[in-house]
C-alpha cells in the first residue's frame, strides 16, 4: 500500500483524485485507516522539508544583505 501511495505524489491534482479514491472507495475501515495514515505521514514530512527550505531561504538572504552593507 506504501508504494502505491508514494506513486500518487507527483500525479496532477486530477489524475491524484481518480487514482485515490479508485484505491480508497473500494477499501474496508482497516485499509481506509492506513491509508490516511500513510497521506498524513507524507504531509508531515513535506510541510518539514517546507519548513527547512524557508529557514535556510531567510539565513541565506539574512547573509546576502549583511555581505552587501559590509562591501557597500
Amino acid at each position: 500500500m506504501d508504494e502505491r501511495i508514494k506513486g500518487l505524489r507527483s500525479l496532477p491534482l486530477e489524475e491524484f483524485e481518480k487514482r485515490f479514491n479508485e484505491m480508497y472507495d473500494p477499501a474496508n475501515d482497516d485499509e481506509k485507516d492506513e491509508i490516511i495514515r500513510l497521506f498524513e505521514k507524507g504531509v508531515d514530512e513535506h510541510i518539514m522539508k517546507v519548513d527547512s527550505f524557508i529557514r535556510e531561504t531567510r539565513m541565506k538572504l539574512k547573509h546576502d544583505e549583511m555581505l552587501e552593507v559590509q562591501f557597500v
